[in-house]
């Protein structure tokens, strides 16, 4: 019988960069008797070597963190952890957040205005091999993959795998050329709130920190040359 529990135990690595998260994440799924938090990262980085070494049940991970991001864990973890299921745990509800995760196979993807037992819930769900959103993503994911399916959103401009909307391909393209955020918007009819978020996916996707990083690290792999003129 106590074998039988012991298998029966989800063991769940937590990946935030705030402690106080952290914390009360631990707290509120310590309630769950079936659910065990086995490690933590702030990074990652981290967070790739401690699923690599783990191979827990769930990696729960917020999608922006201070090194790197919630999309670097989901690619990684396909490879380092391939039964390790990912859950995106975010304040951001944004579609490309969400387009760029689950196509790397993420089994889920939550508000953090989720309670408690819609999280426990979820992680139970994931580790039975079912998909999971908020209610408020569950539209969202329908019409992403709709897109998908009819080929009008993504292009592939590098061969690592690394996804930029036809939007954020141009919007690298106009960094490239000097130009700023009131020029791009300009340049491209949209606004300029919109181009600074085309920016940050961009930062996100590619794991740099600046538009100059942006742009030299686009210029190193050949980006440039796969962007629609």
């Amino acid at each position: 019988m106590n074998t039988s529990k012991r298998k029966s135990v989800i063991k769940v690595v937590l990946v935030d960069d705030h402690e106080i998260v952290r914390q009360g994440l631990k707290k509120l799924l310590s309630r769950d008797a079936r659910i065990r938090v086995v490690g933590e990262a702030v990074s990652s980085n981290e967070a790739i070597s401690l699923i690599s070494r783990l191979q827990p049940d769930v990696a729960l991970t917020d999608i922006r963190l201070k090194h790197g991001s919630g999309i670097d864990v989901s690619k990684a973890a396909r490879n380092v952890a391939p039964n390790t299921r990912v859950l995106v745990l975010s304040a951001y509800d944004d579609d490309q957040y969400v387009s760029s995760v689950m196509r790397l196979g993420a089994s889920g993807y939550l508000l953090k205005t989720a309670s408690g037992r819609e999280l426990t819930k979820a992680i139970h769900d994931a580790v039975k091999g079912r998909l999971v959103f908020s209610p408020m993503i569950s539209n969202k994911v329908k019409n992403l993959f709709q897109g998908i399916k009819n080929n009008k959103e993504v292009v592939t401009v590098l061969n690592g795998g690394t996804n930029l909307t036809s939007r954020e391909a141009q919007v690298l393209e106009q960094i490239s050329l000097g130009l700023r955020n009131n020029e791009i918007a300009c340049s491209m009819g949209i606004s300029p709130k919109t181009v600074e978020v085309h920016i940050e996916h961009i930062l996100i996707k590619l794991g740099v920190k600046s538009r100059t990083q942006a742009v030299l690290f686009a210029q190193h792999n050949g980006l440039l040359r796969e962007i629609p003129q």
